[in-house]
């Protein structure tokens, strides 16, 4: 899953960390569990997870996202750790009730604090002033505390003192100098660099949502919420609504009801923020991410699929697109036309649009690409072999 296919097959799965042949490979780490900022011996790492019968990561017993009913953007997955470990070395990082104890565990060589992974799949640092009892809620999966995130992200800009106002100083004498216009470009592509960043971050929560309706149900939720005759009525975008932490707008829907019912209409002002992309001019109620939905595809119109499905492999379907249009995000989502794929996927960001795969990864694919390749990455089980090569677009002739 981190693209280490080869380094995976070479471990003896059946011997320990420590056997002489897996202890060899210890010098292989992949650069993904090495900081940057910790220098540290080849094969050790920092990065830990929170292991005991309270916290996400048991030795005893499995759990899974449902069972993180704090939410999964409160509950911490990895953190820094203040003692390296061999990479392959079963973790064992127990945190327990005795809170002051468990944050002299955590450390980083980062100035102020530490980094922490959620199981949303956000990254956030936390100060090292933090309160160590906000950090133990934030490790417990199911301990029902209340986070105040205020605590965690500083006090709201009102409340920050006011830098001291400086004298201004005497004016120079004017001269022609074209520098603020010569860096208006790398200024706005600063800011697209972040909306796009965002965008693919609305797109991995998700993707978040509905692993983890499929983790609840087996399966994804259909394209559409469809009435007793199969009529559609409502998005799937409205089914994964608990998976974002929004049970309670998800309870003032009428699910025996169309989107356009003068009651469920009326949520349309309602839409998440993770359903906007920020590069896209914002309509209220109106989103681009789209379900790549009908025969074949991840999405069925009236029915879930489920991983077994996925013959051609999770990480070569896509399931969630930018799309040129705009839809009212509790619209069914209708079949999509595999021959007119290439014209519906597209989006604000400067030549490339950014696609969800069944794996939940996010990726931007380049404007112009072949339509034969949109049309492999669309199907869930076609068997085409799609080579890197292929996700160049076509020279304009």
């Amino acid at each position: 899953y981190i693209e280490q296919d080869a380094l995976y097959r070479k471990f003896h799965l059946e011997e320990p960390w420590d056997s002489e042949h897996n202890k060899a490979l210890i010098k292989e780490m992949p650069k993904t569990y090495a900081c940057p900022s910790n220098p540290a011996p080849p094969g050790m790492t920092p990065y830990r997870a929170a292991t005991g019968d309270n916290m996400p990561f048991s030795l005893t017993k499995v759990r899974t996202l449902a069972n993180i009913t704090d939410g999964t953007s409160n509950t911490i997955a990895i953190v820094e750790a203040e003692e390296l470990v061999p990479w392959t070395q079963p973790d064992e990082f127990p945190l327990d009730d005795d809170v002051l104890a468990m944050s002299k565990k955590l450390g980083s060589k980062h100035p102020g604090g530490i980094n922490a992974a959620f199981f949303d799949g956000s990254v956030r640092f936390l100060k090292a002033s933090t309160d160590p009892r906000l950090i133990h809620a934030l490790f417990t999966p199911d301990g029902g505390e209340v986070i105040d995130r205020r605590q965690l992200d500083g006090p709201p800009p009102s409340a920050r003192p006011i830098p001291p106002r400086r004298a201004v100083p005497t004016p120079a004498p004017a001269v022609d100098d074209t520098r603020p216009a010569a860096l208006l470009p790398a200024v706005q592509a600063a800011r697209e660099a972040a909306r796009r960043a965002q965008c693919t971050n609305n797109l991995k929560q998700i993707m978040l949502a509905l692993h983890n309706h499929h983790d609840t149900y087996t399966k994804f939720p259909a394209a559409s919420i469809v009435a007793d005759d199969g009529t559609p009525l409502l998005s799937w975008r409205v089914a994964i609504l608990p998976y974002i932490e929004q049970q309670a707008l998800y309870e003032q829907f009428r699910m025996n009801e169309p989107w356009d019912s003068p009651h469920n209409k009326a949520l349309l002002k309602e839409m998440p923020i993770e359903f906007a992309c920020p590069s896209q001019k914002l309509v209220e109620g109106m989103t681009h991410y789209r379900a790549v939905a009908g025969p074949g595809f991840g999405f069925e119109i009236d029915r879930g699929t489920s991983f077994a499905e996925f013959t051609d492999g999770t990480s070569n379907t896509i399931m969630v697109i930018e799309a040129n249009d705009a839809v009212p995000w509790t619209k069914p989502d209708p079949p999509m036309p595999i021959d007119k794929l290439a014209a519906l996927f597209g989006s604000a960001h400067p030549g490339v649009y950014c696609v969800a795969f069944a794996d939940g990864s996010v990726r931007t694919l380049p404007n112009g690409l072949d339509a034969n390749v949109l049309k492999a990455l669309a199907t869930r089980a076609g068997s085409e072999v799609i080579l890197p090569e292929k996700l160049i677009p076509k020279p304009n002739r």
